[in-house]
C-alpha cells in the first residue's frame, strides 16, 4: 500500500481517543446541525443515530472541533484498512477526501508559521507540490517516482521535523473536500460486516458551567472472523459542550 510522506506522518499520530481538546466549541452552525436541551438529550440522539446507522445526524451531534477528529479518524481507517474494504475506502478518499497536495501544503505552511524551519519546508514544497499535483492528474508522476522528483536530503529534512498533531488534524479537516460526505461514506463501508456496539445509559452526569461529562458502558460484540471470542464491555467518558444555549458532544474517550 502506497503511503506518501505526508499521509504516513498523519497515520503515525495516535488516534486512541476522540477528543476535541479544552476549547472544543462549535465555531459556526452547519446545515443539519441542531442544539440539544441537555447532555442527556444529545447522548440519546447519539445512541439513536448510531443504532440506526444515521451517520450524517451522528456527525452533526459533535462540536466543530470534534467533527475535525471524526474526519481524521475516518482517514486513518482508510489508511489502516485491508482486504476488499481497502479499494472501496481508497475510492471514497479519492472522491471526497483530502488531496495530497492540498493536505501537505496546508500542514507544512501552518507548521512553518508556528515552528519555523522555513528554508527546509520551502525547498521541500517546491518539488513536492508539483509532484503531488502531477500524480493526481496522472501525468508526469507516472514516469517520475517520488525519490526522483524530491531530493532525498530535502525529504529527510522535513521527515525529521517533530509531528504537530493539532496542525495535522486541522490540515486534514481543511483539505477534505466533503467532510460529512467523507465521514458518512467511510462509516457505511466499515459497518458492512460489523455488529453494532450496545450503548448503555448515560450515568454520573456532571455539569460545570458550559462543560459536562457522563459515563456509559459500551458492549463490543465480536464480528464474524475476529479472534475475540466473546463480547467485551468497556466504560467510556462522554464530554459535552454548551454552545449558543444548547448542548453538543465534544468528545468520547476511554475511560
Amino acid at each position: 500500500m502506497y503511503r506518501s510522506a505526508v499521509f504516513l506522518l498523519l497515520a503515525c499520530i495516535s488516534t486512541a481517543s476522540l477528543s476535541a481538546g479544552d476549547d472544543g466549541t462549535a465555531e459556526h452552525k452547519e446545515p443539519g446541525m441542531k442544539r440539544y436541551s441537555s447532555p442527556n438529550a444529545v447522548f440519546d440522539a447519539y445512541r439513536q443515530a448510531y443504532r440506526s446507522g444515521d451517520w450524517r445526524t451522528f456527525y452533526f451531534l459533535f462540536t466543530t472541533k470534534a467533527q475535525r477528529d471524526l474526519v481524521f479518524e475516518a482517514n486513518f481507517a482508510c489508511e489502516d484498512a485491508g482486504g476488499a474494504k481497502f479499494e472501496s475506502l481508497k475510492k471514497i478518499r479519492q472522491e471526497l477526501g483530502a488531496r495530497e497536495a492540498a493536505l501537505g501544503k496546508r500542514y507544512l505552511e501552518e507548521y512553518k508559521r508556528k515552528h519555523g524551519h522555513a528554508e527546509a519546508i520551502d525547498k521541500y514544497l517546491a518539488k513536492a507540490v508539483p509532484y503531488w499535483e502531477s500524480k493526481n492528474k496522472g501525468t508526469g508522476a507516472s514516469k517520475t517516482g517520488e525519490s526522483d522528483a524530491i531530493p532525498a536530503a530535502d525529504k529527510a529534512a522535513v521527515d525529521d521535523l517533530p509531528v504537530d498533531e493539532e496542525l495535522a488534524r486541522a490540515a486534514l479537516y481543511d483539505a477534505t473536500k466533503d467532510k460529512v460526505g467523507f465521514f458518512t461514506a467511510v462509516q457505511k463501508v466499515l459497518g458492512e460486516d460489523r455488529k453494532a456496539n450496545i450503548i448503555g445509559d448515560l450515568e454520573q452526569v456532571a455539569v460545570k458551567g458550559d462543560k459536562a461529562t457522563g459515563r456509559a458502558k459500551i458492549t463490543i460484540l465480536p464480528t464474524r472472523g475476529e479472534s475475540r471470542p466473546a463480547a467485551e464491555t468497556i466504560d467510556k467518558t462522554f464530554e459535552f459542550q454548551r454552545v449558543n444555549g444548547g448542548w453538543l458532544l465534544d468528545g468520547v474517550r476511554v475511560p
